[in-house]
């Protein structure tokens, strides 16, 4: 029997549910997900997510060794088409800086927290929310925001550099608080 032992990640992967499981292709988010916070990475990582509608429940990207200023993490529509990739689910981002959610369609909640600084969602169709409870540099540039945009800090905690840029606000609301 041979064991396949897979390196830090660095690159472009592919999630598409209809082709088999490989080293640079996952068949759900959570893979990719989970792929990441055992691997860790060592350069950019892209996660270019097929068409189609992906309803996982408590998908969770937590501490993902190695992400840097110079080691994002890009989760983009392979159409480049925010319409067409559909995340139902709650998507929990914590612990884990520079992150980009460019192009998708979220009609679940966007939770960001703990030390998820220099976090971007841009050029998304979100019916849902994003909720930013604790980190910095919080981006949501150029989007379509139906449920709005909660920016709180938990008690002991500062939220810092919330900036709201470009986006369409319908039926929802954008507010923040914080207690230093």
């Amino acid at each position: 029997k041979t064991i396949e032992v897979l390196g830090p990640m660095s690159g472009t992967y592919t999630v598409n549910p209809a082709a088999p499981q490989t080293p640079s292709n996952f068949q759900t988010i959570g893979y990719a997900d989970s792929s990441m916070m055992a691997r860790s990475i060592i350069g950019p990582v892209t996660i270019a997510i097929y068409n189609g509608t992906y309803s996982q429940t408590n998908l969770v990207l937590n501490t993902v060794p190695g992400a840097s200023s110079t080691n994002t993490i890009k989760f983009t529509s392979f159409s480049n088409d925010s319409l067409q990739v559909n995340i139902t689910g709650p998507f929990i981002i914590k612990n884990v800086p520079y992150v980009t959610l460019e192009k998708l369609k979220f009609s679940g909640t966007i939770q960001i927290g703990e030390t998820a600084n220099n976090f971007t969602v841009k050029n998304c169709n979100i019916t849902g929310r994003i909720e930013h409870n604790a980190g910095s540099n919080l981006n949501v540039l150029n989007n379509y925001l139906q449920g709005g945009v909660q920016a709180t800090g938990f008690t002991g905690t500062l939220i810092n550099g919330v900036l709201l840029k470009n986006n369409r606000i319908v039926g929802g609301s954008s507010d923040g608080n914080g207690s230093p």
